[in-house]
């Protein structure tokens, strides 16, 4: 993990610039027992989040992976990792504890390459696919 700016504060931005795709809102979303409420940009209902922070600070910036398997559609997982974990350390620990099936926090098995920052300071990319994951 590492600062994402030179005073250890974190930034989050991502643009949805698509000429043919669905048109993406920002709402604020609560997750019927979740810890945080989550500021998202996305589309669909239920809300499907591209880029989002929640109320602790924790930010995703979400990414396509083509090379890899799994499934493309990881709603659950975003939605678990904003409502539920406060930070990057609390993250990882959930997807260790997904991957290795100590808890099953998210049904799908995802395949997700998207970065994260929090209010520590600390900015990561995460490389999930299915039983492994990859932190840089």
């Amino acid at each position: 993990m590492g600062n994402a700016t030179t005073d250890g504060r974190p930034i989050s931005w991502k643009d949805r610039d698509e000429d043919s795709g669905p048109v993406h809102f920002i709402n604020y979303v609560i997750i019927s027992g979740g810890k945080y409420g989550i500021l998202g940009m996305g589309y669909d209902y239920p809300f499907d989040i591209k880029m989002g922070v929640n109320e602790a600070g924790l930010s995703l910036q979400n990414s396509l992976c083509e090379n890899m398997t799994g499934s493309e559609s990881y709603r659950d997982f975003k939605l678990y990792a904003l409502s539920q974990t406060g930070s990057i350390a609390e993250l990882r620990q959930a997807i260790i504890e997904d991957t290795n099936g100590t808890v099953n926090h998210w049904n799908s098995e995802p395949a997700i390459c998207a970065g994260f920052s929090d209010a520590h300071g600390y900015a990561t990319l995460f490389e999930l696919q299915q039983w492994k994951y990859h932190s840089l």
